[in-house]
């Protein structure tokens, strides 16, 4: 597909990790609050597959929204943080 001058200008736009923009630790309060309160409320009750968190597109999505933060992978999400939701 042809990229438009648009697309390159939104594209370019989004901050790149790296020193002076750091991914964000795991254990982080943002990445809990962008894994547990975001990220799953979304999964969960649209009753999404646990796989659209590996999707290119999702994660294209994430990327440009917050590019410090690491989606974690399906297994992570079905296995402690769903589960975690709905034990609260």
């Amino acid at each position: 597909a042809k990229k438009t001058a648009e697309t390159k200008k939104s594209e370019g736009s989004a901050r790149t990790p790296g020193p002076f923009w750091p991914m964000l630790k795991r254990d982080s309060k943002r990445a809990k609050m962008l894994t547990e309160r975001k990220t799953a409320v979304f999964v969960a009750p649209g009753l999404h597959s646990y796989s659209i968190v590996e999707e290119p597109g999702f994660l294209t999505l994430m990327h440009v929204a917050v590019p410090e933060y690491q989606v974690p992978s399906r297994t992570t999400f079905s296995r402690s943080v769903v589960l975690g939701l709905y034990a609260k």
